[in-house]
């Protein structure tokens, strides 16, 4: 049996079939989190965030207009639960979740140490970013978004979405400018 689309998994969870509405969870929500990981810097609070945007397109599902599109209508809802939070004051006491590394079995503990001050570097430079440039960053570099993509994602032309993306590498840049000779191979 061939995976059902979603407009096909939304006309069953309004025709009353809820376990439709999961299917469309497990579609999506690990690349939701991700996003939401990454613009909060906090796991488990990007977890609650996107739980929360799931329970808010469940509960609206039926003013969903185009349900072959689910997939960015509902990360409208969790990207703009994503941008209320970093407005919020409570943004600014966020905690910052490591990127994960595979550790060499080569590096010592002196590189090991190096790379952990680096990868903490790094998520403190994103963080500093503007909501906008951040979110153009990770949807460029992690989430592997065309330039057409995130400008439908993000509602905005293809032009603001590359100019997002370079302005994003180019405050990275300069704020990880220390960091050039220290990189380890």
């Amino acid at each position: 049996m061939s995976e059902r689309s979603d407009a096909e998994l939304i006309a069953a969870v309004l025709d009353g079939d809820d376990a439709a509405f999961g299917r469309l969870v497990e579609k999506y929500q690990v690349a939701y989190v991700r996003y939401a990981t990454r613009m909060l810097s906090d796991r488990a609070l990007a977890e609650d965030i996107v739980q929360d945007g799931f329970v808010t397109a469940y509960e609206r599902l039926e003013t969903c207009e185009n349900p072959e599109r689910f997939a960015a209508w509902c990360f409208r809802i969790v990207r703009n639960r994503c941008h209320d939070h970093l407005r919020g004051p409570e943004s600014r006491n966020q905690g910052s979740e490591p990127l994960r590394s595979v550790p060499s079995p080569r590096a010592g503990p002196a590189v090991e140490t190096e790379r952990a001050h680096l990868r903490r570097a790094i998520v403190s430079a994103l963080q500093g970013l503007s909501p906008l440039l951040r979110e153009a960053f990770v949807l460029y570099h992690e989430e592997s978004l065309t330039y057409p993509e995130m400008a439908r994602r993000l509602e905005t032309s293809e032009s603001a979405v590359k100019m997002r993306v370079k302005r994003a590498r180019e405050a990275l840049r300069k704020e990880l400018s220390q960091w050039a000779d220290h990189v380890p191979t």
